[in-house]
């Protein structure tokens, strides 16, 4: 048979065989120009951990800064209470002057649980923002306070709220980047928390004798907001679920020729879904007994972790320690925290990191009560190392484990979210 007795096709048929053709090509276009600008539009992508790679190890950079800003600031409270005791708040009790601190320890934790959350919906770039603005100037209401309820809301509640804004979401934000590597990742990040808590201290002492209490607040306001926008420019969360939903119903409107209400009121759907009772609680790490015991463990960790970096400085100078030496023991806790906050967590990745916490508790626990042995000034500097190698490790695999015992990426948020609001309620009562 020639082409000459092929009956030619309709008219309708070439007409809608060419606007079929056209629609699949248009479609393949776009869909490839959504895949170079949003690299996790096909969900496919978002087990498969880069790593490493400029915009990862950027990320711990920044990951680094925020914890820096934000348990690098907590670890120097013993310097601040130090000082209410000594000045305008003497009147107050060690145990009352510590609630301020257990507050902020609190709202970090409780904070975390709400942005959680946040950071699972696509708003990570929004939290940093409020929460280095909104800590910025709580720094700043700080620097006016004269009285105890003042700072306790102040120093307590508003920082506790705005650094939370920032800790848990950078937590996660990295963690998204790295698997096999999370260990190394996490104890760099949380280094951070260690070199903060060496050189806040040392800029406190040195300043409240020489410009007073409410100009060494301010300058240290203005240190977090420079660290903070370093942090900033540097943090790219890895998958945006806002992005990533948009471009999915940007392809159906293109298969279907007709948008829907959800792509016209996405914003409206972002704040239907904060709400949602999946959205805060997880229902399947109830009946995940390695989430469970691990929460539970972390939790009771948490309990008298944090004691000596309120009240070693307290105790070296009620045993007689030099003035020129107590005003280093934060730093020495730090120091020690630093580099137990990178050492453990790199052999986690060997070892595993329940095996090397486990340790770590053992030892801080041991710690704890040799502490009553501390009699002379060179005790005081080994015990502050010591413990504070190991508390380092403790604090620091919190948002290294769990994110393990996350089956779902995109459900990191919400488990690190159910765990800090437990952490945050033990911290609570911790201290006082």
């Amino acid at each position: 048979m020639n082409n000459a007795d092929i009956p030619p096709k309709p008219l309708e048929y070439i007409q809608s065989h060419e606007v079929e053709e056209g629609h699949k090509n248009s479609e393949d276009k776009y869909s490839e120009s959504i895949q170079s600008l949003n690299p996790m539009s096909n969900p496919r992508d978002i087990d498969d951990f880069p790593e490493g790679g400029a915009r990862a190890w950027l990320a711990v950079i920044g990951g680094f800064a925020i914890l820096f800003n934000t348990w690098g600031v907590t670890t120097t409270f013993g310097v601040f209470q130090a000082y209410y005791k000594s000045d305008f708040l003497s009147s107050y009790s060690q145990s009352t002057l510590g609630w301020i601190q257990s507050v902020q320890i609190a709202f970090i934790f409780w904070g975390g649980t709400l942005t959680g959350r946040l950071f699972d919906l696509g708003y990570f770039e929004y939290l940093l923002a409020f929460g280095s603005i909104w800590t910025f100037f709580c720094y700043m209401m700080m620097a006016e306070s004269t009285q105890y309820y003042q700072l306790l809301l102040s120093q307590g509640v508003g920082m506790g709220l705005g650094m939370g804004c920032c800790f848990g979401p950078s937590m996660a934000c990295v963690s998204t980047y790295f698997k096999k590597r999370r260990g190394l990742a996490i104890g760099l990040c949380s280094s951070g928390a260690g070199i903060g808590g060496v050189i806040l201290p040392i800029v406190s002492n040195n300043l409240f004798p020489t410009l007073g209490f409410k100009w060494t607040t301010r300058i240290l306001a203005f240190i977090h907001l420079g660290v903070t926008c370093m942090a900033i420019s540097m943090l790219r969360p890895r998958f945006n679920p806002r992005k990533m939903k948009k471009c999915q119903e940007e392809r159906r409107i293109l298969r279907e020729g007709e948008p829907s209400a959800e792509l016209q009121m996405s914003a409206m759907d972002s704040f239907k879904l904060f709400f949602v009772r999946d959205s805060w609680i997880d229902p399947t790490a109830f009946h995940d007994s390695a989430y469970v015991l691990t929460v539970g463990g972390i939790v009771l960790s948490f309990f008298t972790l944090y004691i000596p970096f309120y009240y070693l400085q307290q105790f070296a100078v009620s045993i007689g320690v030099s003035k020129s030496v107590t005003k280093y023991v934060v730093t020495f806790l730090a120091a020690g925290s630093a580099v137990g906050r990178i050492l453990p967590t790199y052999l986690a990745d060997t070892y595993g990191p329940l095996n090397v916490l486990i340790i770590s508790v053992f030892f801080a626990s041991i710690l704890n009560f040799c502490w009553n042995a501390v009699h002379n000034t060179a005790g005081v500097i080994v015990f502050a190392l010591i413990y504070g190698f190991v508390s380092g490790a403790i604090g620091s695999f919190p948002p290294f484990i769990l994110p393990h015992l996350s089956p779902d990426i995109r459900k990191i948020g919400v488990r690190l979210g159910m765990a800090f609001i437990c952490m945050g309620s033990i911290s609570l009562i911790a201290n006082p």
